[in-house]
């Protein structure tokens, strides 16, 4: 035992704690501040999602859409995608001079096309489990009904959204908990009793990596760069969570995962 400040602690094993590491994606781009831009839901995937082919892409479960970034939820693992639009010089005087031109007498010249930039960061577990529990949570009451040449003319209806995402142990008993809400989207690692929170570890494609000197997760690729933040972890004891500092680990191959000092009980 050792007493700081008049409380006792002790150290414990990480593997006798539930320990979960809240962690935010921050995309480093300007992101609108209107609420309405602000992710709030995980849709669930039932055919009405489709790749660049229009073909139905079942790859993704869930999908939550958000201000210049989506994020996909897949069986093992999940991505960012990230995108920008570049208006086209003239746009603005384009729009304004059709608004008030006679078309019939002379024609308005079209501007210069905009521009739409999209980049994809595949996250995935490391040596997870591919058939992995997959827990939603958080039901919307309204629906959606998709009436698409993706889904044809039978549609795709009665589609949920969900505020969280649970994929149990993803490595033995270890879960990794998909939020979306107010803060925007965020993603838990939830080590339980037995686990290992040296499992825990995920590689990335469509992007480097490396711990910034505030000790973020940065992720950079040639239009743009997203980090990630620890904003809190705690340990669970029942009735009381212990906050403990916890910090990346960027491994020599280039996946990255989690470290923390040993929680204190008191």
């Amino acid at each position: 035992f050792r007493e700081i400040t008049g409380t006792m602690f002790k150290r414990i094993p990480l593997s006798d704690i539930a320990i979960p590491i809240a962690i935010i994606a921050l995309l480093a781009l300007s992101l609108s501040s209107s609420a309405s831009s602000v992710p709030t839901a995980f849709t669930e995937n039932k055919g009405q999602i489709h790749d660049q082919f229009r073909k139905p892409n079942m790859e993704v479960l869930f999908l939550l859409n958000g201000a210049e970034m989506n994020v996909q939820l897949r069986q093992d693992g999940f991505a960012y995608d990230t995108y920008s639009v570049e208006e086209g010089e003239g746009s603005t005087d384009f729009m304004e001079s059709a608004r008030s031109a006679d078309l019939r007498e002379r024609p308005v010249l079209d501007p210069t096309p905009t521009i739409y930039r999209f980049h994809r960061i595949d996250v995935h577990f490391v040596n997870g489990n591919t058939d992995a529990e997959i827990i939603a949570d958080g039901r919307t009451e309204e629906h959606t009904n998709y009436y698409t040449d993706v889904t044809g003319e039978a549609g795709v209806t009665s589609v949920h959204s969900f505020a969280t995402i649970t994929y149990r142990n993803v490595w033995p008993n270890i879960d990794v908990r998909f939020n979306s809400g107010e803060d925007g989207f965020k993603y838990d690692v939830v080590v339980r009793p037995g686990g290992d929170l040296n499992d825990a570890r995920f590689s990335v494609e469509g992007a480097t990596i490396h711990e910034s000197l505030k000790g973020r997760l940065v992720f950079t690729w040639d239009d743009g760069t997203l980090d990630e933040s620890i904003p809190e972890s705690w340990v669970d004891q029942g009735r009381r969570k212990s906050h403990v500092q916890a910090r990346y680990v960027v491994h020599t191959d280039g996946t990255f995962g989690f470290a923390v000092e040993e929680g204190p009980e008191g």
